[in-house]
C-alpha cells in the first residue's frame, strides 16, 4: 500500500517528516530516494522533531560525515550514501554497526544499496515538480514497515 503527498514548501516537508517521527516504531529503517535538493534532509529534520531530538542537535546532511547520530529517547542515525562507490565501503564507514533494533535509521541515497537490501522498511521517494513543489511518496515494505494507512488518514492522500 502506498500514498503520495504534495509538499508546497520546505516547512510542509518537515511537518510530514515530524508526523512520521511521531508514529514510527523503534528499529525502523527509512530509505530515502530523490535528486539533490529534493527535500530528503528537510524530511529527516522533521523526523528528528517527531522523535523529540533536542534543538541543540541540529540535523544536517551527513554528505561528508556519512553517518550522523542524534540522541533522544529513540536515537536517530542519519546516513548519506551519496559518496559511497560500492557496497564494500559500507563496512569501512560503520554502516552495519548502527542497526541495533532500537534506533531509527534514515538512509539518503538508499538506491546505492541495490534492490532488496532490506526486507522491512519504509520507502520514501521525493519528486521535484517545481522550485517549491514536491511529491513525496511512501511505500511500506515487510511486516515492520510503517502503516501507510496512517499517513493516508492524516494527510488525506
Amino acid at each position: 500500500m502506498n500514498c503520495s503527498i504534495k509538499s508546497e514548501n520546505i516547512e510542509k516537508t518537515r511537518l510530514i517528516g515530524k508526523f512520521i517521527g511521531e508514529k514510527i516504531a523503534r528499529g525502523s529503517i527509512i530509505c530515502l530516494y530523490g535528486k539533490l535538493g529534493s527535500g530528503k534532509t528537510a524530511f529527516v529534520q522533521g523526523i528528528g522533531k517527531g522523535l523529540l531530538i533536542p534543538e541543540k542537535h541540529y540535523i544536517t546532511s551527513p554528505t561528508y560525515t556519512l553517518i550522523n547520530e542524534y540522541p533522544s529517547k529513540t536515537n536517530l542515525f542519519h546516513i548519506d550514501l551519496y559518496r559511497i562507490e560500492d557496497k564494500n565501503d559500507l563496512e569501512n564507514i560503520g554502516f552495519y554497526e548502527v542497526f541495533d533494533h532500537k534506533s531509527i535509521i534514515a538512509i539518503e541515497w538508499a538506491e546505492r544499496l541495490g534492490e532488496n537490501f532490506f526486507s522491512d522498511y519504509l520507502e520514501v521517494k521525493f519528486k521535484i515538480i517545481s522550485d517549491n513543489l514536491r511529491i513525496i511518496s511512501f511505500t511500506g515494505h515487510g511486516k515492520n514497515g510503517i502503516n501507510c494507512s496512517e499517513i493516508r488518514r492524516h494527510f488525506g492522500c
